[in-house]
């Protein structure tokens, strides 16, 4: 249970038990807020200094992450995008930044598994992979200004796929 605590899927009580983890909309802002810096610390450091097997591997992850999104496992498909974020992130060698990113990335999927991710199939697949394809271009061209407003773009389009601003009643702890 201290385990699925830690991951953020419960909340335990004193005396009154587990109970699956229901964010506010407040705090999954504040993830994504948190991620979206996390990810541009990374890119500010990396962006300089990627390989061409850097590059190859990033676009393994992105065609690995359209197979499993065909098949609507979104458990393979979590992971699949966690791995091409924690690659980026793995490239810094900074011990901090990988584990805070790896932290908010398990943090985030919670709520992505809560919030169904495959809610508007059509526009999430076609989005989803471009933005990834965009961040790879502007990398290859070390373009930082771009990378920092494409992150920007993709934290809010991860959150619209969420369909959090269409809710009519609001999400609130138990």
């Amino acid at each position: 249970m201290k385990k699925l605590e830690q991951e953020g899927l419960v909340n335990i009580y004193s005396n009154r038990g587990a109970f699956v983890v229901r964010p506010t909309l407040e705090e999954i802002r504040q993830a994504f807020d948190m991620r979206r810096h996390l990810e541009k610390m990374t890119l500010e450091q990396i962006y300089e200094h990627m390989s061409e097997e850097d590059f190859l591997h990033l676009e393994e992850w992105i065609r690995h992450e359209r197979e499993t999104y065909k098949t609507r496992d979104i458990l393979e498909y979590l992971d699949v995008n966690k791995q091409f974020h924690m690659t980026l992130a793995l490239k810094t060698k900074n011990t901090f930044l990988i584990d805070f990113t790896e932290r908010i990335l398990n943090q985030i999927h919670v709520y992505l598994m809560l919030y169904d991710v495959f809610v508007n199939e059509d526009l999430y697949e076609k989005q989803r992979f471009k933005e990834h394809e965009l961040l790879l271009d502007a990398l290859r061209k070390q373009d930082l200004p771009r990378l920092l407003r494409l992150i920007d773009q993709h934290m809010e389009e991860s959150l619209n796929y969420m369909s959090l601003t269409d809710r009519k009643k609001p999400l609130t702890r138990d």
